[in-house]
């Protein structure tokens, strides 16, 4: 608790000052007296005070202390994507989108970055949900410099129920071990804009009526060459996602039964299919 300093105006000590005089010259009381009485007059505002502005003192420190609390969250949330493990090391995975759907595998990269000076061996594992199968090359990274990287691969099996997976990441060296968890979004129907052939895969998909699917552009690469941009534009239905960035999302929901061409914004050859079975 910090100790508050209490400043009682000029004006306000005069004031009380004169009124003390005037009354003890009335009284025909002796000049010593008009001190005595302004010292104790004082004490009692000063007491008065202390009861008035400590409270008001304190509300402001709890109204501070919970803004505090908020900014803290956010920043928990923040940090997910790149933290820093026990072994003083700076754990990210790459690319940022972590989305997967039933029956696909995916390829990340796990970087750690230390002290340049640092040349440490650190052993990688992971413990995965049921449903996911994950593995790591290669298992064991030797932190030349003080960065490495080794390829987490995760595989999700063609019953996985769709929904958020967490993926805990162990890393042991000389120095100790850490855990990391990272979180991955299993979707039911997802399709990904590829680079390279920039083709939809899959190219063709079946759902059932009310079933979403999710476009996810992997292409984009925002080079000269290549617009920056991606998209997914339907044939024999009013919709369209519109220019897609790089790791950008598009969900259209499909209500009723039909088959559904559509091809790619960026380049219209490239097409795929969506039939929609009751």
């Amino acid at each position: 608790m910090c100790s508050q300093i209490l400043i009682i105006p000029r004006s306000e000590l005069m004031m009380t000052y004169m009124v003390i005089a005037n009354s003890r010259r009335r009284a025909g009381l002796p000049r010593r007296v008009t001190f005595g009485v302004v010292l104790v007059a004082m004490l009692l505002l000063a007491l008065a005070l202390i009861v008035i502005v400590l409270p008001g003192r304190q509300n402001l420190s709890t109204v501070t202390s919970s803004s505090s609390t908020v900014t803290s969250s956010s920043s928990t949330v923040t940090s997910s994507s790149s933290t820093i493990s026990r072994l003083g090391l700076i754990i990210s995975l790459a690319p940022p989108y972590r989305l997967l759907s039933p029956g696909m595998s995916d390829t990340f990269t796990l970087n750690l970055f230390g002290n340049s000076g640092l040349n440490q061996k650190v052993e990688v594992s992971a413990d995965a949900p049921d449903g996911v199968t994950v593995s790591f090359s290669p298992s064991s990274v030797v932190l030349g410099g003080g960065s490495g990287a080794s390829d987490l691969n995760v595989s999700v099996r063609p019953d996985t129920t769709p929904g958020p997976y967490s993926i805990t990441i162990q890393l042991r060296s000389s120095v100790g071990v850490s855990n990391q968890t990272f979180a991955f979004q299993v979707l039911k129907h997802l399709v990904r804009i590829s680079g390279g052939s920039n083709q939809f895969v899959p190219l063709e998909i079946t759902v059932k009526p009310g079933e979403s699917v999710t476009w996810i552009d992997l292409a984009s690469i925002s080079e000269e060459a290549d617009p920056g941009f991606r998209g997914v534009v339907f044939e024999n239905i009013s919709a369209s996602s519109g220019q897609m960035g790089r790791y950008e999302t598009w969900t259209f929901t499909f209500t009723h039964a039909g088959v559904y061409t559509y091809h790619e914004l960026t380049y219209p050859v490239v097409t795929g299919v969506v039939n929609v079975v009751a």
